[in-house]
């Protein structure tokens, strides 16, 4: 591990970083899975929807990387976020509610407000998620995920400029009942009970319901309240039902879904080793450490809180008619989420962030796609969304820990030199920053995509796809209620909500060129162009004047806005069938250029957090990935990546480079499972691991903003009967690794923490029951 993290860091073993990122192919996640749900013209076909249309994995001019529902149950993977461990090219998997950290090829949206959209779109049954509390959902009675690198723009739509994940559930099949039934514990009290029952009821008609319940206790230790309960814990409830009829032209399914999703929050641990800050502090607190382990917090809050509540129902209609297939699909959402973080990691008061979110999102999508065993296919359609959403954000300090950040050893003298009057301490010590905000956004789009077969092997497609976004945004910052006003992180107050409105427009095509000299391998190249519509910053103003006077904004001030982000991507890609039965192996190369990134920094000049534009961007990587049969008791599922990013006139950088994205420059993760005929059934083991490399994970840099190297391994072993029933044990993170999703640098008075922890080693039991 340690030579393997010095060669991804320092790029001294070009060999080695050459055979991960090309020789080792995967298909992650046991793919071979799916195939018996989804069919296909061979053995070993997987089929998907990523066009809009049923086809092979194998014929889609795209990266695609295929995770059955059955392998996300095999690898106890909890959500599509999960998956990231084993999906090439993506990275920032963390154990929240958050959108904004996934990196697909490095590029993200780190945005927590609701002022702007992630880079990411995640898709549910064709239904677009939206945002932080809202998109992450529990992955229970999953057909299979859809992983797609690189701009989706073109065909998904909204929010799809760095990729998409695309979730589709089980059915409900009307030809025959069925169901299964899992429960599975551990340590830690962990208890997992979820199933599912399919019920034919007879003339085209079925209905599905399937549910999930879990429990597990957290394995971080806040050493300031030893009595509180260990934080990272999971505690989650949902249930879906679905009814579906199958007509001879018309299928229509109807879904209904709701989950309360509470995991914890996410843990800070500040870092001894930022001097400049925490000696700072010391002038008040002399006796400041931060105690506890690697694993461990040294917090002033108790107790976190990361929790969602999200509702929704989903229509969707296919109706087959002239050799076309004509599908309607409508979508309702409603969110309430709740979160709580102590983002400097101390146990005083700095950096306590709460928010409060809630919203709803309705959208309506009509398509048209031809016959696809036609020499000419053509897709079209046009959309539609509208979004409702509120939020209250707020942040606590302690008030002399304010008036420290200005210089001052006392806040006596902070207030005799600002407001020329003696200082009257609020009621519980605590200046709070209080931002109110509000967003209603509409938009429409139309697309189109064309594929023609100009001969038995050469395919020629373009597609494009033209969005209209508009943006209301209402900000309100009142007067905070400590005597000291508002001077930290909103130096001024609005009187009520200030209001900006904007409007932007984009086009994002693409041309494709596809060679298949056999049904066994696709060579494909494509290119590119995206755009995403801009947006407005949650935390700050803008005014006719510099708004650092502490007091009243004056008029025209307005939420600060920012323009559309585009990217460029080309791709190179091989995926097909090996020879002799050996398997599936694909690889791709791209190259892009992404101007006008956008990003939520934190300035501790300022003291406040600003949306600027971190320059341009050029990201060139390989992904490589493939499902191996290694005999008749061996499989393997391997992936790895190699993904450069760098930037160019970042702020005040001139530099040919400025520095890279959140990305790991080298990942991976493989699968083993070796498994034999025993009696009436099957015995198995199957170890699970992943690595990714040290990566950025904040833009504003003081030297600490880089997560570590980070390897993790699980384990199970079994038996599988052939009527239908399963035991198991399991170790989750075998060599209890202490492995971290983010660092943060903070600045000013918030000392640089590392966060999100992965859960300690769970050992544990699962059985299940198909019938």
């Amino acid at each position: 591990m340690t030579a393997g993290t010095r060669c991804a860091i320092t790029g001294a073993c070009p060999r080695r970083i050459l055979v991960a990122a090309l020789g080792i192919l995967a298909q992650p996640l046991a793919a071979q899975a799916l195939v018996d749900q989804a069919g296909g013209d061979q053995a070993g076909d997987i089929i998907v929807t990523a066009q809009k249309r049923p086809e092979r994995l194998l014929d889609v001019p795209a990266a695609i990387t295929v995770t059955s529902g059955a392998a996300m149950e095999g690898a106890d993977l909890s959500d599509a976020k999960a998956a990231i461990r084993f999906t090439p090219g993506f990275s920032g998997f963390a154990d929240n509610n958050f959108v904004d950290g996934i990196t697909i090829r490095g590029i993200a949206s780190n945005d927590y407000g609701i002022g702007g959209d992630p880079s990411i779109g995640v898709f549910r049954d064709g239904i677009h998620q939206g945002r932080t509390g809202t998109a992450i959902t529990t992955a229970y009675d999953i057909e299979r995920i859809e992983a797609l690198r690189g701009p989706q723009l073109f065909l998904f739509g909204r929010n799809a400029i760095s990729g998409a994940l695309a979730i589709v559930t089980v059915a409900p099949d009307p030809d025959a009942s069925s169901g299964y039934a899992m429960g599975r514990f551990g340590t830690r009290d962990r208890v997992e009970v979820q199933g599912a029952y399919n019920a034919a009821l007879g003339d085209g008609w079925a209905l599905r319901v399937a549910a999930d319940r879990e429990t597990e206790d957290g394995s971080t230790d806040n050493v300031a309240f030893p009595a509180a309960a260990p934080l990272g814990g999971r505690d989650v409830a949902a249930v879906r039902a679905s009814l579906l009829h199958r007509g001879e032209t018309t299928t229509v399914r109807l879904t209904g879904e709701y989950e309360d999703r509470e995991i914890g929050g996410t843990p800070h641990r500040a870092r001894a080793g930022d001097a400049e800050v925490l000696d700072l502090l010391r002038i008040l607190a002399a006796d400041l450490t931060i105690g506890g382990g690697r694993r461990d917090v040294d917090s002033d809050v108790p107790r976190l809180t990361d929790h969602s509540r999200v509702g929704s129902l989903t229509l969707r209609i296919d109706r087959q008619a002239g050799g076309w297939t004509l599908t309607s699909l409508t979508g309702v959402r409603a969110h309430h989420y709740r979160y709580v973080e102590d983002y400097d990691g101390t146990p005083l008061t700095i950096d306590t962030y709460r928010a409060r979110q809630h919203g709803s999102y309705a959208s309506q999508e009509f398509t048209a796609t031809s016959d696809p065993a036609r020499a000419l296919r053509w897709n079209l359609g046009v959309s539609g969304y509208r979004e409702r959403v509120k939020g209250r954000f707020t942040n606590a300090i302690a008030e002399p820990i304010v008036c420290l950040a200005y210089g001052y050893p006392d806040c006596d003298s902070f207030t005799a030199d600002f407001y020329g009057s003696a200082y009257t301490p609020s009621s519980d010590g605590t200046l709070v920053d209080i931002n109110r905000a509000r967003g209603a956004n509409r938009g429409v789009s139309a697309y189109g995509a064309i594929d023609w077969s100009a001969t038995a092997t050469l395919t020629i497609g373009a597609g494009a796809r033209w969005t209209h976004d508009r943006k209301r945004f209402d900000l309100d910052v009142p007067p905070v209620a400590s005597s000291l006003g508002n001077v930290f992180l909103s130096t001024y107050f609005t009187d009520g909500y200030v209001r900006a409105a904007r409007s932007w427009d984009g086009l994002s095509p693409r041309l494709y060129a596809r060679w298949q000299p056999n049904r066994a391998w696709t060579v494909y190249a494509s290119a590119t162009k995206g755009t995403k519509a801009g947006g407005f910053g949650t935390f700050s103003l803008i005014g006719p004047a510099p708004l650092d006077d502490h007091g009243l904004v004056p008029a025209g001030t307005r939420p600060d806005d920012y323009g559309e982000e585009s990217i460029r991507s080309v791709e190179l890609g091989v995926k097909g069938r090996l020879p002799a039965g050996l398997g599936t192996a694909a690889i791709t190369g791209f190259h892009y250029v992404y101007k006008d990134l956008q990003a939520n920094i934190f300035d501790p000049d300022l003291r406040s957090t600003q949306v600027v534009n971190i320059g341009r961007v050029r990201g060139t990587g390989v992904e490589a990935e493939a499902a191996l049969t290694l005999g008749a008791h061996i499989d393997l599922t391997i992936e790895g990546a190699w993904v450069h990013t760098r930037k160019t006139g970042d702020r005040d950088c001139d530099a040919s480079d400025c520095g890279g994205l959140g990305n790991p420059t080298l990942s991976g993760g493989a699968i083993l499972r070796v498994h034999a005929p025993a009696g009436a059934g099957e015995i198995y083991a199957q170890g699970e691991a992943s690595y990714a490399g040290r990566a950025r994970r904040s833009f504003d840099d003081r030297g600490f903003g880089r997560v570590p190297p980070c390897g993790r391994g699980d384990a199970r072993a079994g038996y599988a009967a052939d009527a239908g029933w399963r035991i198991e044990g399991y170790v989750r993170n075998v060599t209890n690794a202490v492995c971290y999703a983010g660092a943060d640098n903070g600045g000013g008075t918030s000392p640089a923490t590392l966060w999100g922890p992965i859960l300690a080693r769970t050992a544990g039991l699962t059985v299940s029951q198909r019938f």
